[in-house]
């Protein structure tokens, strides 16, 4: 009987079209190996942009408790076991021919590179808002893609009035609990990027104090928002 260990790494293999096929198979093969945390690392970064979304839509469609966390610009973790697929070859068949290492002792694993480590990043800061409420992987994408765009990311977290018009906001995590949550993940999966945390109370927050800032990162939901926060700046 094999036991699932706490904490692994899954390296992801491939150009795109290879790894989306086996992309869903792969996760749910590591996921069921894991008990608490699975990082997924992509050895190469040519297609990031286009299977960041893929991964964690991928990791919600998967019945299972394990935290998914896609590495950026890390290069060390602290891990039980690393998950690869023997087969790099996009010609060969699109199922995964998965192989497992099982390290002696919960250690570091160091990766060769990091994703990004020759990519030039657009901004130096960029702000985002939201509650998040029980980190999901809707919050992780979004703070990835202002990981992968910024070097310095100001967040919001909504308080008070703010998430009294949420159903069963009762229920919501303490507001140091989130902001810790945020904080965390972004230390997480990135060396490099620096993320402030600050409680708002309204729907604009540091988005309008700060001129420093250069973007906001936003969701399909929260676009609206992020067209009045511009016109609030212009003011």
């Amino acid at each position: 009987m094999v036991v699932p260990v706490n904490i692994g790494l899954l390296i992801i293999r491939g150009n795109t079209n290879n790894v989306k096929r086996k992309l869903q198979r792969l996760l749910e093969l590591a996921a069921s190996k894991v008990t608490q945390k699975l990082y997924v690392h992509l050895e190469e970064s040519d297609s990031f942009e286009e299977l960041l979304p893929a991964i964690y839509l991928s990791a919600a469609c998967i019945k299972s408790e394990v935290d998914f966390r896609v590495l950026l610009d890390r290069k060390t973790v602290q891990v039980d076991k690393v998950f690869y697929d023997k087969i790099k070859d996009p010609d060969q068949p699109p199922f995964p021919i998965f192989n497992e290492v099982k390290l002696n002792f919960s250690t570091k694993f160091n990766l060769i590179k990091a994703p990004f480590d020759f990519i030039e990043k657009p901004f130096r800061h960029v702000v985002l808002g939201g509650a998040f409420d029980k980190l999901h992987n809707g919050h992780k994408l979004l703070l990835s893609e202002a990981v992968f765009r910024s070097t310095k990311i100001t967040c919001g977290v909504t308080d008070g009035d703010m998430i009294k018009k949420k159903v069963l906001y009762e229920l919501m995590e303490p507001i140091k609990t989130r902001c810790a949550n945020v904080e965390n993940f972004v230390k997480d999966i990135s060396e490099n990027v620096n993320c402030i945390t600050v409680p708002i109370y309204d729907a604009f927050g540091p988005s309008i104090e700060d001129n420093k800032c250069e973007a906001i990162i936003v969701s399909d939901e929260t676009i609206k928002g992020a067209e009045a926060v511009n016109d609030k700046r212009k003011l």
